[in-house]
This record gives structure tokens, sequence and C-alpha cells, in this order.
């Protein structure tokens, strides 16, 4: 996050308890890791100044976000039995070959006649 103003107060919460608060007075870039446990979680970013008697307009500017292994194991592909077709690589959905055409082999993308 970047801080748009002078004395600026950056939270950052994940389910409801704080786990970075950050006061700066700089207008650099701040990075910052949190580990994160498995499952669902709800996070929450709060601005605020720093002291209430300046007069600086604020703001803060959230750069990136960047979240990790959240990758999903691969798809099983299940072949199209024969007589049964796909017409896009990896689809889950087998067709029927038309009437008077027939797919040899398992996994077919095409019906021949």
């Amino acid at each position: 996050f970047r801080p748009g103003g002078n004395n600026v107060v950056f939270q950052v919460a994940m389910d409801g308890t704080v786990l970075e608060q950050l006061v700066t007075e700089r207008l650099d870039y701040k990075k910052f890791h949190i580990p994160v446990s498995e499952g669902h979680h709800n996070f929450q970013w709060a601005y605020s100044k720093a002291h209430r008697s300046s007069s600086t307009v604020g703001g803060v500017s959230i750069k990136k976000i960047t979240v990790r292994g959240t990758e999903l194991p691969p798809e099983e592909c299940t072949p199209c039995p024969p007589g049964w077709y796909t017409d896009e690589p990896k689809s889950s959905t087998c067709l029927p070959c038309p009437p008077n055409t027939y797919a040899e082999r398992e996994g077919s993308m095409e019906c021949r006649p």
C-alpha cells in the first residue's frame, strides 16, 4: 500500500482480528506478508489519519494483493467411450456420434462415417 498523505494509519484485519497496523509519515509503498490458514477468510482494510488535527488530504493506494497456495488440484479427465466424442479438449461433456458415424477409440474428438 502507499499512503496518500502524511501521518496515515493503515490496518489489515482477517476475520475481525487486526494483523498489521502501520503508521507512516512517508509516501513510499510498504510491503508485508500475512500467513493465512486453510479455509475461508474475510479480510478488511482500514485507513485513518494518525492525528485528527492533520489538515493533509489523505487516502491509501493498494498496488497489489497476491494470494498464494490457492491452486486447485488438476482435474481428472475421463475419456469419452467408443461411439461418443468431445469437440473440445479437456471437456467434461461427451456427445453421441451423429447417425451413420462412429468413434472407434476411447477419447475421440470426432466421429467418422
